[in-house]
């Protein structure tokens, strides 16, 4: 029996090329600007609030997306939106990780370290330092006092970097220091030093500020300034060198450094989703306006069509003056 089949207006799944992705294109905008907003927040709320408790998380969400991914590579020719979704989510991933490392090593990391480090009581500001490198809040001894009279302001991008040593009462003003008290923009360049609860002689708490190693893809940590601080306060006040140190920000409440991190990292979060949110919907705007600007192509393509197509206007131009929905061939079976 003959069979007269049509084959070149067939596109995706053997609908006919006028019945094809009618979404309109504001809807369009909308689920891929989803696309990309939903990868970014998930991206971030795994890799900065999930990645120390439950680091296998991330890694199977990660998991996941390669999975996504490679499927909707492999099938982009069979769905007129698979390509369009595979860029999108990309995108949202990669801004996601990028916010995520920053939201993590300027904020988030110094949470995790007060939460997970060691509290010494009754510290001695004679005692090495290396005696409490894994420490996070500090209690020092009554005789503690924060020498206020021989800080140091250290100017670096328009912040003072404020730094005195933590000594013993009546000790020896030639001594080496192991602890410093730290601040910005509460000193002057020789001499007066304020910062947080130092001029209250009642307080003897601090919290330690974390100590990072240099690294090449970051600007220089607010602990390696403190450092230049540090060694500009050694030659000011004929002070010998200590190599292992701790700066600390000396302090009533020792869960206050804490909980302002925590609530930098969250206004980190809700500001740069709502940032990614405006930045993908002018995104997805140009990706549609590309998607349909090549219909000329579609027949060069597997399955006779191109990922994006939704406007049969622009069919019927890449046909010429053949009708849509005219057999160009057919075939005996």
């Amino acid at each position: 029996m003959n069979v007269v089949k049509e084959e070149s207006n067939l596109l995706y799944g053997g609908l006919l090329r006028k019945d094809v992705a009618r979404m309109p294109v504001h809807q369009q905008r909308y689920l891929y600007t989803s696309f990309i907003l939903v990868q970014f927040l998930l991206t971030q709320v795994l890799g900065v609030y999930a990645i120390f408790h439950l680091p296998r998380l991330l890694h199977f969400f990660l998991f996941v997306d390669a999975i996504l991914f490679l499927f909707l590579w492999k099938n982009r020719f069979k769905n007129v939106y698979f390509v369009p979704t595979l860029i999108c989510t990309t995108f949202g991933l990669a801004l996601g990780g990028l916010a995520a490392a920053y939201n993590w090593r300027m904020f988030f990391e110094h949470v995790v370290f007060y939460d997970t480090g060691t509290t010494y009581r009754n510290v001695v500001p004679t005692s090495p330092a290396e005696a409490f490198l894994d420490a996070s809040q500090m209690q020092f001894s009554h005789e503690s006092i924060v020498e206020t009279t021989r800080g140091v302001g250290y100017k670096r991008k328009g912040t003072m970097y404020c730094i005195a040593p933590i000594v013993e009462k009546d000790a020896e003003t030639s001594s080496k220091v192991s602890f410093w008290a730290v601040g910005m923009n509460c000193c002057d360049t020789v001499g007066h030093f304020y910062c947080d609860s130092s001029i209250e002689q009642s307080v003897h708490t601090a919290s330690v500020i974390l100590r990072r190693k240099p690294s090449r893809f970051w600007t220089k940590s607010g602990s390696e300034i403190f450092e230049d601080a540090q060694l500009k306060a050694e030659g000011q006040f004929s002070l010998p060198h200590e190599e292992h140190t701790l700066y600390v920000r000396w302090m009533k409440d020792t869960t206050e450094l804490r909980d302002t991190y925590v609530a930098k990292s969250l206004v980190f979060f809700f500001v740069s989703a709502a940032v990614v949110a405006f930045l993908g919907f002018g995104f997805t705007f140009v990706l549609t306006k590309v998607f349909a600007s090549v219909p000329s192509a579609m027949h060069n393509f597997p399955n006779g069509g191109l990922p994006g197509m939704n406007n049969s206007s622009a069919l019927d131009k890449s046909y010429g003056s053949v009708g849509r929905d005219s057999p160009l061939k057919t075939r005996m079976l």
